[in-house]
């Protein structure tokens, strides 16, 4: 069966899969060719139905192409792929337009939709192309072999083949005469056989019979009616025969004559046998695809239709001229298989050769044991079958035509399944493409990744081991990288990996620079005797080696051994291992660029953090260690240092030093690296003599890099004398006793040479190169540029350091004035600009000056408080007293031989002082002390910054020092007003016959506007007024006196509350109005039941309220607000509001409770308020006591407790009156 074929001209991996992935959705069955290159498709042309295209194939000029490729597959429309990732640019749209005008099918982007609507279009052709192959061919090809054979058959027997429509297919030359037959496959078989009407109808009935049984059917005995009215009887064989693609049989009629019965059976049992068999082959080859079972059927057949020993089939290598051995099944008579034959070199190689059958005679057989068919197929020669026997009677003649005739019959399903391998193998070979790829893509590690690559094409060719070799042209040297060993197969010498071989002495390996493939076997006497010992020492039988190609140029090689038995690889094979080497090619180019590049990233990551590390740290400590450190990082070594020259001791001093904490074996004995019993490399703070140094010497006059890469002290070329071996500059100091290999960079400064930065190689030999160097170089100069701004940075650091304390000292006098605060920050301010151990501040009192605040002593009460003269008469030794009298600063350089009363306890540690006088107002209020135990630690700038900084604190004292006066002055009058205020409230409780009273009050401040008070009106009847002035402090205590005054003046006993709130509204109005304050009141009266009323028990209670909280009535069982309102006094004109009495009656065991707001309005540190749930709360808890005085001062304590460690924001006052 032929399949539709596609082919596809695309060098791209990825592309080709989503093709294959997408096609293969819609297309069942079809064969596909993949040409990496057009020139390939051009040169190998193979059969197709379509031809997909990548437009990037083709070159600008797309028509010559294109008709080269209409020539070589005449009539195969050509369908154009383009990307659709991206827009096309102009050049690729032109190339479009111009094959579209060529002539080409159509164009189809490269996306999922554009694919899909592609395989769907190559399935309707598949469809029409199928629909018109039947058409074009109506006999299967089975068939038609077996007709032909059947044609040409010149035995005695009569045969025919009878198709469903009773009419004839074909007939031999003995049914002709047996039947009066012309030779015309149409004739009509009622016409053509003279039977008579019944024997038509019983053979119609036969034949029917065994189409329907699909069994052979047997008739002993059938009358012909010749012409002569004689009858002629004949037995007949039917066999059905199922045509490949058809439901319905044909029937193979046998005709023997009765005649000659004995041998009639003999031979129709014969051909019988052998057709039964051509028909159950033609039926199991014809349905198989795959092509080792195929040919396993058939050779199985064949040797037993011809009784033969061994079948075997090769296939021909056309690029090789070979046959390669693929199948044998049986002994073999001779030694040609499994060995590949050359075309045209031995008697099969000359069949194929030649493509002519022939009866071969096998070495040390008498006569020909030995048939040898070629299998062609569509015009094609594919190789040879050969059939053999050993020991029997030879093959004939007719041997030979009817294997031909097998071999016509089967090489269609050979050539199918054949095609069928090639197209699973191409997939395969496109799915081994694609992993390697991706693990391409996806890997980092050379090592992973062509260890991968060697696995895979060992795997895909089936050998037993395989390796790649970089090749290093500069040497002549190849580099085994990665390798694969089979499991189970053998290897004397372990792993290969890393070991190097001298290539002008392999001279056999010379093809691979021209990219050439070499196959090499070890029994090949003309094989390199080099190459044969490689190959004996591992066990090697056959060796392939495909060079590793990039942009032309081979740069290594895949090489692939087979050690189990002599490998004979096909073209197919060495296809693959190319395609895969080119791969691996590919990978090793890719990752060598990219470790390139990550040197690159590595080296422009070091200076980076170098450069951030300037940029961000002005510490020359830390600035050093990162230059160093990630020097030693990108050039992956462990130990250096970093080393300034102290040019006044002659030495080089190591600010830095890297230890490797896992070093080699000490170059020279650890003992004589020692100086004075310490090592003489390795401690920061190690000093290295500079004295007739030869390295410094040498480092000073080039100002270049020294490099010392071995133990003999070889320099780099551009160094004009070398140097001592490196023991001797170990033993100097500049390097430890492991080191292999030293750098010396210098460090410059302002263009002189202030250090130099050192790095080691301590584990093996390291040859710096010159872009390790340049880097290194690099670093120094930024380490120096680094250092140099840290140098000017501190200085800019503390001059702005001490503009901004100045200007904080500013900020102190503005923000506090509290003195403790103040003299705290200045001393704080102080450490921040003057370095001192001891610092006071002394203030004058009189004659004598006090120390008030103190730093950096150990027992600092022990000096606060302590008195000085504040001036010389009295003590002529003492430098405080002269900086005051002068009010001039003082820097004293060493105390203890200037100034004895320095030298007494606490002060007698100071070495250096420095006094500066606080002025403020111009008047001397004080002096600050600094103390240091370092003699001549202060200078000029110190002394400037000082005095600077002195006239800040002067006025923050000053300032500060006012203030505390005057608040202890106001907090006198403020004790004094409280005085009086606390003389205006009641200082007891009335005594009132049946009522118990009670008045708490707790202010905000000290001096609050809450207020309450008990007024007498006549006998058993008393008042009470409760209240509430805006403000706090002061104002608010004088208009509570007002207040007071005020309702004392107004009472008279014909005077209700409410008529007392308009008098005191009237009277007040206009004074709180100008000063935008009201005051909240409420004014109770209780009084006994007038005589004569039913309870005597009673008390009535005459109520008025002006802006306070509605008084609370409370009993065991119940709790209410009383319903009264008003506004406060002082917040509308008397004409405008007018105050009204209420009236209620108190039952015995009642109690009033009169709050202000400021028990209901209190907060926690939760700004939550205490509210009227938490107020009766409390009431209730203390309700039942009964006793006015508990109540009200649980009401307060209660409220205290809730507001905890808030400010209080509001006075509270409570008073109650408990009805007994």
């Amino acid at each position: 069966m032929t399949l539709f074929s596609l082919l596809l001209i695309e060098n791209q991996v990825s592309v080709a899969a989503a093709v294959v992935q997408i096609i293969g959705q819609h297309l069942p069955e079809y064969r596909l060719t993949i040409s990496q290159e057009l020139a390939q498709a051009l040169v190998e042309p193979e059969p197709a139905q379509v031809i997909l295209l990548n437009i990037a194939q083709l070159a600008d000029d797309v028509c010559p192409t294109l008709s080269s490729l209409s020539e070589a597959y005449a009539g195969v429309p050509i369908v154009v792929l383009h990307d659709a990732s991206v827009p096309p640019a102009e050049t690729e749209e032109q190339k479009l337009l111009a094959a579209l005008a060529w002539g080409v099918a159509t164009y189809v982007p490269l996306s999922k939709v554009g694919l899909t609507a592609l395989a769907k279009q190559l399935a309707a052709q598949q469809s029409a192309w199928q629909a018109e192959q039947e058409q074009n061919q109506p006999d299967p090809t089975s068939s038609r072999l077996l007709y032909e054979a059947i044609s040409s058959d010149t035995s005695h027997l009569a045969i025919q083949i009878i198709g469903p429509d009773h009419r004839l297919r074909a007939w031999n030359r003995a049914a002709e005469t047996l039947f009066g037959l012309n030779p015309i496959p149409t004739t009509p078989l009622v016409e053509s056989l003279p039977l008579s009407p019944d024997n038509l109808a019983r053979l119609k009935e036969f034949l029917d019979q065994a189409r329907s049984s699909g069994e052979p059917l047997f008739i002993p005995n059938f009358s012909l009616d010749n012409r002569q009215s004689e009858t002629h009887w004949v037995q007949l064989h039917l066999y059905p025969i199922y045509a490949e693609g058809s439901q319905l049989a044909d029937i193979c009629v046998i005709s023997a004559d009765v005649t000659d019965l004995k041998r009639t059976e003999i031979q129709q049992g014969h051909y019988s046998q052998e057709l039964q068999i051509l028909l159950e082959t033609s039926r199991q080859v014809s349905g198989r695809l795959e092509l080792v079972p195929t040919l396993e059927k058939i050779v199985e057949q064949t040797k037993m239709l011809l009784n033969a020993d061994n079948g075997r089939i090769y296939f021909l290598e056309k690029e090789q001229a070979m046959l390669q051995p693929i199948l044998s099944i049986g002994p073999l008579p001779d030694q040609e298989y499994p060995t590949a034959i050359p075309l045209g070199q031995s008697p099969i190689g000359s069949v194929a050769a030649v493509g002519q059958s022939a009866r071969l005679t096998i070495p040390g057989q008498p006569a020909e044991h030995l048939l040898a068919v070629p299998l062609t197929a569509f015009k094609e020669m594919m190789g040879v079958m050969v059939i053999s026997r050993v020991g029997k009677a030879p093959f004939g003649a007719d041997d030979l035509r009817f294997l031909e005739s097998i071999v016509r019959q089967v090489s269609s399903s050979i050539y199918n399944a054949r095609r069928f391998e090639e197209t699973r193998n191409n997939l395969n070979e496109l799915t081994l493409l694609y992993e390697t790829s991706s693990v391409i893509a996806a890997a980092r590690d050379v090592a992973a990744v062509l260890s991968t690559l060697i696995r895979q094409m060992a795997q895909a060719l089936n050998v037993s081991m395989g390796h790649i070799v970089s090749w290093d042209k500069q040497r002549t040297v190849g580099v085994i990288r990665a390798e694969f060993l089979t499991p189970g197969s053998t290897s004397s010498n372990g792993t290969e990996t890393g070991r190097t071989f001298n290539l002008t002495q392999r001279p056999a390996l010379l093809p691979i620079q021209q990219q050439q493939a070499l196959v090499f076997q070890a029994n090949d006497p003309t094989l390199d005797e080099a190459e044969r010992r490689e190959m004996v020492k591992r066990g090697c039988v056959s060796r392939l080696l495909v060079p590793l190609v990039v942009k032309n140029e081979a740069i290594g090689w895949a090489e692939l051994w087979e050690t189990r038995q002599e490998r004979i690889f096909t073209a197919d094979e060495i296809r693959l291992a190319r395609m895969l080497a080119n791969q691996a090619a590919v990978a090793l180019e890719n990752l060598q660029y990219l470790k390139q590049t990550q040197q690159a990233l590595e080296e422009t990551d070091a200076l980076y953090h170098v450069a951030s590390a300037l940029a961000s740290t002005q510490d020359a400590q830390t600035i050093m260690s990162t230059v160093l450190q990630e020097y030693l990082r990108a050039l992956n070594l462990r130990q250096g240092s970093v080393i300034f020259f102290d040019f006044e001791t002659k030495s080089g001093v190591v600010k830095v030093n890297f230890q490797d904490d896992s070093p080699g074996e000490p170059a020279i004995p650890m003992e004589e690296t020692m100086v004075e019993g310490r090592p003489a490399f390795g401690l920061e703070g190690w000093r290295l003599p500079l004295r007739n140094n030869p390295l410094y010497e040498r480092l000073m006059a080039t100002h270049r890099p020294v490099v010392i890469d071995d133990t003999l002290g070889k320099l780099l070329s551009f160094l004009p004398k070398a140097m001592p071996p490196l023991p001797t500059l170990i033993r100097l100091g500049w390097a430890g006793p492991e080191t292999l290999s030293l750098l010396v960079l210098p460090i410059q400064i302002r263009g002189e040479i202030t250090g130099a930065l050192v790095v080691e190689a301590t584990r093996h030999k390291h040859t710096f190169t010159p872009g390790e160097i340049a880097l290194g170089q690099a670093m120094a100069d930024q380490l120096g540029i680094g250092l140099q701004n840290v140098e000017l940075y501190e200085a800019e650091y503390r001059r702005r350091q001490q503009a901004e304390t100045l200007r904080e000292v500013s900020f102190v006098v503005g923000s506090s004035l509290n003195l403790n605060e103040v003299l705290e920050r200045i001393l704080d301010q102080l450490a921040r600009v003057i370095k001192y151990d001891s610092a006071t501040i002394h203030l004058i009192e009189g004659k004598r000056r006090r120390i008030i605040a103190g730093r950096g002593f150990p027992s600092p009460k022990k000096v606060i408080g302590l008195t000085f003269p504040s001036r010389l008469d009295t003590d002529q030794d003492d430098p405080g007293a002269l900086v005051i009298q002068n009010r001039q600063p003082l820097v004293v350089g060493n105390v203890p031989a200037s100034y004895n009363v320095l030298k007494k306890s606490p002060q007698e540690h100071i070495k250096s002082w420095m006094g500066i006088p606080l002025i403020a107002r111009d008047k001397v209020i004080g002096l600050i002390s600094i103390d240091h135990t370092e003699a001549n630690t202060y200078n000029e700038e110190d002394l400037r910054l000082a005095l600077a900084f002195a006239n800040q604190v002067s006025i923050a004292l000053e300032n500060a020092r006012l203030y505390e006066i005057e608040v202890r002055e106001l907090e006198r009058e403020l004790e004094i007003a409280q005085g009086i205020q606390e003389t205006l409230l009641p200082q007891f409780a009335p005594q009132v016959p049946g009522l118990q009273i009670s008045g708490r009050i707790m202010p905000a401040r000290q001096i609050g506007g809450d207020f309450f008070h008990f007024f007498p009106i006549g006998n058993d009847s008393f008042g009470v007024a409760i209240g509430d002035v805006s403000g706090k402090g002061i104002p608010a205590a004088l208009y509570m006196a007002v207040a007071i005054t005020a309702i004392d003046a107004q009472i008279r006993v014909d005077l209700g509350p409410g008529e007392l709130l308009n008098r005191l509204n009237y009277i007040l109005y206009n004074r709180l109005r100008e000063n935008k304050m009201n005051i909240g009141l409420q004014v109770a009266t209780f009084s006994p039941l007038p005589s004569g009323q039913d309870s005597t028990e009673s008390t009535v209670m005459t109520l008025a309220s002006a802006g306070m909280i509605a008084p609370i009535g409370a009993s065991k069982h119940s709790y209410k607000l009383l319903p009264v309102s008003g506004f406060p006094v002082g917040a509308l004109s008397p004409p405008e509001q007018n105050y009204h009495d209420d009236i209620f009656m108190l039952e015995p065991h009642t109690t009033i409770i009169f709050t202000s707001d400021g028990i209901v309005e209190a907060q926690n540190e939760a700004r939550e308020l205490f509210g009227f749930e938490r107020l009766e709360t409390a009431i209730n808890e203390v309700i039942d006591t009964q006793d006015a005085e508990t109540i009200a001062e649980h009401i307060i304590n209660t409220a205290q407790s809730f507001i905890g460690q808030a400010e209080q924001s509001d006075d509270m006052t409570v008073v109650v009156v408990v009805k007994t």
